[in-house]
């Protein structure tokens, strides 16, 4: 079994072939959702913390959209930075919002939620960009709570990191999103997310109880049966971390408010179907096929050094093959899993040939095949130091109560 794929895996490439498939049959385009009705219109709402770099880029995306917002409002959260200059620049109408002290994303949002009069409220981060039909897709997708398109790094900026963090959204919204797409249950990108303004204010606003309020709005609008849609035709790009520091910050705080918000949800999760599944499949992923693979990989490396080490230092085989056994017996009784050097090197191969492929059929339709080759080695390491931060962080958020987050500010 060691050596075939990670079972987890094969269900998601098998949802997302069904959910490529049915959109094919059907042949769902979503820029002819609305039948060619006007499109509603929408308020863009852009919080922004010492992000004077970036948002000039945000606020030209929305100057250049096809269907621009109504209004567009700069929630400054306390900024050091003096955001007028650019702003006049690149889109003179926003109006900068200014909270002293500081508040946090989902606090500042809720206070201009009463006077949006629009259908729909854009939240763009303000390290992010749209393309230039972005907001049409997504308003073009028919009838829904929640909208948001496929995410991608910002190729312009960044390193290895930049590189790693491509491929991991080419291989997740190809298999992830298409996959929670079809159970029902997806997992929203909330730095360019369009949201029904009716729903957000029945809910009360941005709930303000987690390090990650998308995620937990996400849940709640799932929970109560709300519609989710992805329209992976319509694109945006964010800036990522340009160093291992950074990197492991943003994905302890992701991991963080994963936790976070399936404390603060409890028994409700179990209430939806359709979040029930998702969260069984990560569980069973996380807490039995990683622990299973990652134990089967070490013991097989281990007995591969061991094989050709012991045989140089020992004076003779015999010796070295009993030194083994003593090691692996060792190994055995802690891990109670099979070793083998071949089926291990064939999991590698077959893991990483998997994700290498789908990722670069996508980079080719988007011309980063080069980029693509470079970030697949670092993504493929950095996805199991992922894994470690995720466990790390399940630890450290086992005794976490809702009362505990005074300061939910990113």
């Amino acid at each position: 079994m060691a050596s075939l794929p990670n079972p987890t895996a094969v269900m998601f490439l098998l949802l997302a072939g069904i959910h490529f498939m049915k959109r094919r049959l059907t042949g769902r385009k979503t820029i002819s959702a609305t039948n060619g009705a006007a499109l509603p219109n929408y308020t863009a709402i852009i919080p922004a913390r010492n992000e004077a770099e970036t948002i000039g880029l945000a606020l030209e995306s929305l100057r250049n959209q096809s269907h621009q917002p109504s209004k567009v409002i700069i929630l400054d959260d306390c900024s050091d930075d003096d955001y007028s200059d650019v702003v006049k620049k690149a889109y003179p109408e926003a109006e900068i919002r200014r909270s002293v002290p500081r508040r946090g994303k989902a606090a500042n949002i809720n206070t201009v939620l009463p006077e949006i009069t629009d259908e729909y409220v854009l939240v763009l981060d303000a390290d992010t960009y749209l393309e230039r039909d972005y907001a049409k897709k997504l308003l073009n997708a028919g009838n829904f709570d929640i909208v948001y398109g496929t995410l991608l790094p910002d190729l312009r900026r960044g390193g290895i990191f930049t590189a790693a963090r491509l491929v991991e959204y080419l291989y997740g919204h190809t298999v992830w999103k298409m996959a929670t797409g079809l159970i029902g249950a997806s997992h929203v990108t909330g730095c360019f997310t369009i949201y029904k303004t009716s729903v957000l204010r029945k809910l009360g606003g941005y709930p303000c109880r987690t390090v990650t309020e998308d995620t937990d709005l996400t849940w709640l609008i799932t929970e109560k049966g709300g519609k989710i849609v992805y329209v992976p035709e319509a694109r945006g790009y964010t800036k990522e971390p340009s160093n291992f520091k950074q990197f492991s910050r943003q994905i302890k705080r992701w991991h963080t408010g994963f936790w976070q918000t399936l404390k603060v949800h409890g028994q409700r999760v179990g209430e939806s179907n359709r979040l029930t599944l998702l969260l069984d499949v990560v569980m069973l992923d996380t807490f039995f096929f990683a622990f299973v693979l990652l134990a089967f990989l070490l013991g097989s490396f281990l007995e591969f050094l061991l094989r050709f080490t012991l045989l140089d230092v020992l004076n003779s085989p015999l010796e070295a093959m009993w030194a083994l056994r003593e090691i692996g017996g060792i190994w055995h009784r802690w891990f109670p899993f099979a070793t083998n050097v071949n089926l291990a090197l064939l999991t590698l191969i077959v893991d990483f040939g998997l994700i290498s492929t789908i990722s670069l059929i996508q980079a080719k339709r988007l011309g980063v095949v080069r980029r693509t080759l470079v970030g697949l080695p670092a993504f493929y390491i950095l996805s199991w130091y992922n894994r470690f931060v995720f466990w790390r962080a399940f630890l450290s958020n086992l005794r976490f109560r809702p009362s505990m987050i005074s300061d939910p500010r990113w």
